[in-house]
């Protein structure tokens, strides 16, 4: 494999262990907190600071990512990282610990962002879209593997390994980046172009239409693994039947993002798109249905996933198109911000909806109501682009 190859799987694999590490740790959870001396408090804190260090740095590090070298980023953030598994594998309480997550957070949440910038250095617009399509894989790889991994740590040994596992593979990346700088020299220079102008991006229409519809379609797909089981307790449904509501959503998010280059190669995006919104308008029709259907029906649980599985099958080509559509409309020395920003309106409009359900007293109609809301946007967004644009291939 070429330098550059494996350098591609290292930014892959750094996105992955970020966006499962909150899982991983909810596996070690119980044995954590058996094993730390401290208070529940202590131990929502270690929550609540982890995800407040990740969007505290996002906020920074994409303009900070777009003046220097991502290289030297991301050795940063990979160095700020380490320290905080070495310190959480040796914390003995949970005041240390809680300290140990919220430099995990910093530099986890960096390191997401750096290797976003760094990949879209690596290859040329064209193929952003792909890029985002695999980091998808990894992503589903990562979302299995990793929590079983931290389940069998934490049950048949310790809680600890998995952060070993952690230090291992982050190690890994920094003698990688240092033993082969001299084959990596194109992602060493600063990113600053100097010719070409910048662009206010929450102005932009063609940079904040497709962040907006990513956000939605990411935000559709977590909320829905979110509250799989208020919506098994709602309905009274088998416990057995929640671990499926959890795995299966991912197989054709995983499928159709693995062959996303060859599914979408040579294909008007006109047709493309058109696939996308039958897919999506038959999610509609079936969440419309949740509310009319009979709860004591037998057949209800599988009519609840089957919108799951639909939306994944759409949200894996339409999160990468737009997202790569969102950053192909900034210049080059803006894609640290742009990334950045992104990652930011993903949390944040995932955050919005998380509190309005919860704010709800009946939980199925809260939860029905922001995925219409979700499903229509991008319909509403997809019936725009169809109507506007000509056809054009992918």
């Amino acid at each position: 494999m070429k330098a550059t190859g494996v350098l591609f799987a290292i930014l892959l694999i750094i996105e992955a262990l970020n966006n499962t590490h909150s899982t991983v740790y909810n596996q070690c959870l119980l044995f954590i907190q058996q094993d730390l001396p401290g208070s529940d408090f202590q131990l929502k804190l270690s929550v609540t600071l982890y995800f407040c260090a990740i969007f505290f740095v996002r906020c920074i590090i994409g303009s900070i990512a777009d003046r220097c070298s991502g290289r030297k980023c991301l050795l940063i953030m990979l160095f700020v990282v380490l320290g905080g598994h070495l310190l959480a594998y040796a914390a003995t309480n949970l005041p240390t610990f809680v300290v140990a997550r919220f430099i995990q957070g910093f530099g986890f949440g960096g390191g997401q962002v750096m290797s976003l910038v760094l990949l879209m250095q690596l290859f040329p617009n064209k193929n952003r879209a792909s890029i985002i399509a695999a980091e998808q894989v990894v992503f589903c790889i990562a979302a299995v593997c990793l929590p079983l991994i931290g389940h069998a740590c934490a049950v048949g040994g310790h809680w600890r390994w998995t952060y070993v596992m952690y230090i291992l593979l982050t190690l890994f990346a920094i003698i990688y980046f240092y033993g082969c700088q001299h084959h990596e020299e194109h992602i060493a220079a600063s990113m600053v172009a100097s010719h070409e102008p910048s662009h206010h991006l929450i102005t932009d229409k063609k940079f904040m239409l497709p962040v907006v519809m990513s956000a939605l379609t990411a935000s559709a797909y977590c909320l829905w693994g979110s509250y799989f089981s208020l919506i098994v307790r709602h309905y009274h449904i088998r416990l057995s039947w929640l671990m499926w509501y959890q795995l299966l959503p991912l197989a054709p998010y995983f499928f159709f993002s693995l062959y996303f280059p060859k599914l979408t190669k040579n294909l008007p995006q006109r047709t493309l798109f058109r696939r996308i919104a039958l897919t999506q308008g038959t999610v509609f029709g079936l969440i419309l249905l949740l509310l009319l259907w009979n709860k004591n029906s037998v057949i209800l649980p599988l009519l609840i996933l089957i919108p799951v599985l639909l939306h994944n099958v759409a949200s894996a080509f339409f999160r990468p198109l737009m997202q790569g559509r969102a950053l192909n409309a900034v210049p080059v020395h803006q894609v640290g911000s742009a990334g950045a920003f992104i990652s930011i309106f993903q949390v944040a409009a995932n955050a919005v909806f998380s509190v309005f359900i919860n704010c709800m007293a009946d939980l199925l109609p809260a939860f029905v109501l922001v995925q219409l809301f979700i499903n229509i946007s991008i319909l509403l967004y997809l019936w725009r682009d169809l109507k506007s644009s000509s056809p054009t291939t992918t």
